[in-house]
Parts: C-alpha cells; sequence; structure tokens
C-alpha cells in the first residue's frame, strides 16, 4: 500500500502542467523591462558608483570585456560609463591588439591618475618557426615606438606601473603621481636604481622580479650608497641562483656585486624575497643593510644560514614572520656554542605555507610562540599554516594534557633561551 500510494503521488507530480521556458523574445522583454526599472529609479552618479565598485574587483584583463558588457546594455548606461572617467584608468597591453583599447582608455579617463600594466614580447630573428598564436604576442618596431609614445605622454599621471620589456627604461622624467613600480624583465643596475628612486619620490611598493649583478672594477668598496625615497615601505624581490656564485666571487674579489648592497631602506616595513630553491643560500645579511623599521618578513623557496643571524638580529621591531615552500630547510633550534639574543621581541604571528607534502616537525614554531608570549610579554601569537601542516601544528595546542607536556619541555628550552637562532 505505501509503495502504491508512493506512486500515485510520483503520477501527479509528473501530471502537474509543466512552466514553458522563455523564448529569447520573452526573455529580452523581461531584461528590457529590469532595466528600464534601474534606470528610473537611479541617478547617474549612483549607476556609476555601481560600475566602478564592480570593476574594483576585476583583474586588468577583464576591465575591457566588463566595460564592453556594460556599454551594450543600453544607450544610457553607455552614456554614464563613458562619462564616469574612473573606470577607464588600467592600461592593459600584452600583444599589438591591445593598443587601440588602450588608446581609447587614455581618452576616456581624461586626467585621472593611471594604473598602467605593460609586458613587451620582441619579434625574435627565428619569427617564421612561431606559431600564428605566438607571433600574435610579439611587438615590432613599430608597435612598441607606438606603446613608448602613449606612456611617454601619460607618464606624469601614472599611479601604478607593472613594465616589463628587454629594453632597459631609459625614462628620467619625475613621475610624482607613482606609487606602485613593477619592473618584469628588467635587471636593474645601479645607475638604473638612482633613476627610479630620484623620478618617483612618492614610491611606497617597488616588486623587482630580477635582480643582476653590477661590476665596479677594483673600487667596490667605493660604491655610492643609495637611499630609497622616504615613502617606500614595501620591496619584493627575485633573487636568483646566481646570486650564489656572486656570494663565492665576492669572497675572492670586489669585482662583482649585487645592486641590493648599495640601497637603503630606512622606513621599510615589508620586504619579500624570493629565490629559486629552498635550499639556495641568498646572504641576506650581504644584501640588506640598515632595515631598524621592517615589520613582515617573507622568506620563500630560500634558505638562511648560521651567518644571517646578524640580520634577523637587526629587526627589532619585526611583528610577522612568513616561510613559504622552504619549512624542509628551516630549523629554529638551539646550539650552546653560540649564544645569541632571541631574534625578534615584538615577533606576534608567523605564517608557514608548505606545498611538499611530508611529515614536518613543528615543535620549534611552537616553541618560538611560547617564548614570545610567556618571555616577552606578547598577549596573543598567531599561527597560520597550510591544511596539510595544521595536524601536525595542533598537536602542540591541543588538550590541557598536551599543554601540560608542552609546558614541562618548554622549562628545558627556557633555560637556553639565548640559544636560539636560525639554521638552515
Amino acid at each position: 500500500m505505501e509503495q502504491k500510494s508512493k506512486g500515485k503521488k510520483q503520477n501527479a507530480v509528473s501530471r502537474a502542467p509543466k512552466s514553458k521556458p522563455l523564448d529569447s523574445k520573452n526573455r529580452r522583454a523581461t531584461r528590457s523591462t529590469a532595466i528600464s526599472r534601474i534606470n528610473e529609479c537611479l541617478p547617474n552618479e549612483l549607476l556609476a558608483y555601481i560600475f566602478a565598485t564592480a570593476i574594483i574587483g576585476l583583474l586588468p584583463i577583464e576591465h575591457r570585456s566588463f566595460l564592453a558588457l556594460v556599454c551594450s546594455i543600453c544607450g544610457r548606461w553607455r552614456d554614464v560609463a563613458i562619462e564616469a572617467s574612473e573606470l577607464w584608468t588600467t592600461i592593459y597591453i600584452r600583444n599589438p591588439n591591445h593598443i587601440p583599447p588602450a588608446e581609447l582608455f587614455l581618452e576616456r579617463s581624461k586626467a585621472q591618475l593611471l594604473d598602467v600594466d605593460i609586458q613587451i614580447t620582441f619579434v625574435r630573428r627565428d619569427w617564421f618557426t612561431l606559431s600564428p598564436a605566438a607571433y600574435s604576442r610579439h611587438f615590432s618596431r613599430q608597435c612598441r615606438l607606438r606603446v613608448a609614445e602613449l606612456t611617454s605622454v601619460h607618464l606624469g599621471r601614472t599611479r601604478t606601473l607593472s613594465f616589463g620589456s628587454e629594453d632597459s627604461p631609459s625614462n628620467t622624467i619625475p613621475i610624482s603621481s607613482l606609487t606602485r613600480l613593477e619592473l618584469t624583465s628588467l635587471r636593474p643596475e645601479h645607475e638604473d636604481m638612482r633613476l627610479i628612486f630620484t623620478c618617483s619620490p612618492s614610491l611606497e611598493t617597488l616588486i623587482l622580479p630580477k635582480f643582476g649583478r653590477s661590476s665596479w672594477g677594483s673600487q667596490g668598496e667605493n660604491i655610492p650608497i643609495i637611499s630609497a625615497p622616504s615613502s617606500l615601505r614595501s620591496l619584493a624581490v627575485h633573487i636568483d641562483y646566481t646570486h650564489k656564485i656572486e656570494s663565492l666571487l665576492a669572497a675572492e674579489s670586489s669585482d662583482n656585486f649585487c645592486v641590493l648592497t648599495s640601497l637603503r631602506f630606512p622606513n621599510l616595513e615589508y620586504l619579500e624575497v624570493l629565490g629559486d630553491h629552498s635550499s639556495c643560500n641568498l646572504n641576506l645579511s650581504g644584501h640588506f643593510k640598515d632595515l631598524p623599521k621592517l615589520k613582515t618578513l617573507r622568506l620563500q623557496q630560500c634558505s638562511v644560514p648560521p651567518a644571517d643571524t646578524q640580520f634577523f638580529l637587526s629587526l627589532k621591531l619585526l611583528n610577522r614572520l612568513e616561510l613559504v615552500d622552504n619549512l624542509e630547510d628551516a630549523k629554529w633550534s638551539k646550539k650552546r656554542r653560540r649564544k645569541v639574543s632571541f631574534p625578534f621581541p615584538r615577533l606576534s604571528s608567523i605564517l608557514i605555507s608548505e606545498k611538499t607534502r611530508g611529515i614536518y616537525d613543528m615543535s620549534q614554531w611552537a616553541c618560538l610562540a611560547r617564548l614570545a608570549v610567556n618571555n616577552y610579554g606578547c598577549t596573543q601569537f598567531s599561527i597560520e599554516v597550510t591544511t596539510q601542516l595544521y595536524g601536525s601544528m595542533s598537536q602542540f595546542f591541543g588538550t590541557q594534557e598536551k599543554q601540560n607536556s608542552s609546558d614541562e619541555e618548554e622549562e628545558v628550552y627556557e633555560e637556553y633561551e639565548d640559544d636560539f637562532y636560525p639554521y638552515y
């Protein structure tokens, strides 16, 4: 009986009249009605504000398609979007086909500050071996000149600049409005850095994915020191494997050195260093001098040898340490034969991220947190780990029984508090 009743209900549902799907004509009518209601209720200023809010979360490459969609909805939306100059401030160029839209954006942005993202790939000599898709991304000399013309005219109102080209920038025009600069393919020399700092007095963020080596002959000890603008707060650099070779050369000769050694960042608060491999020794003590205001240090795919202890000891204001893809080579341990003070008296946060699966000993980081809380007055210490590391870390901060066990271990560590220093 139960099955029969169930069958009747199913039959009743199957006999119920089905709603007819809207055809394209009805869909257009419904959309038109909705747009008409929006246009009746919203003034131009509010509509422009909605567009500007929606575009904030988009990638630079998506701005063009979003604005094209907005302009295609109706005549009023198109007029509002065109008049809202703040919507057209992202200049994105990756291939020659992006140049005409960039020209349109520059025109419609009027006097607004610009966010410029340009990556130029040259036509190679073996262009005939390239696929049509690959060739379309390469810039001829004429296209490069056009891009240079466009950017130079509007350089004075550039707010952020991400630039990648095989040519070294020769710009010496002051850009007082520039706050963020990313040079994705340049290996800057000493003079390049001097020009960058001189021409960008308001620079706040500097991203240099490649850093090269300079030659000053036998006068390496007299290399001019360059101070970054006082406004610079954030620096991200990629120091590749060649710097390991440079470290060896520097021990025997002063002919080779990294440009970073001559730079000073008096107000830097965030430093991100990317290496090529977690075991790669980048000699942080040799590359970075005088960072009295540094608060966040992010180390990714690089190691730090015992020789860098002095570098860590100098970071008196550091409150956040981020270790990414180098946990296997990261050891914060005690060693009695070398006495140093606890490096980070203000440390209150650690981020540990590791892509490689494995079993890692997290006790050293748990101990570091307890030392900060018990010995240095930190009221709240946060440890952020990736999902695969959560289990290993949580065992040190679990039940009260585990906590008591950890407290006993803590006393041993406290006895040799000054023995903590990094070795990789």
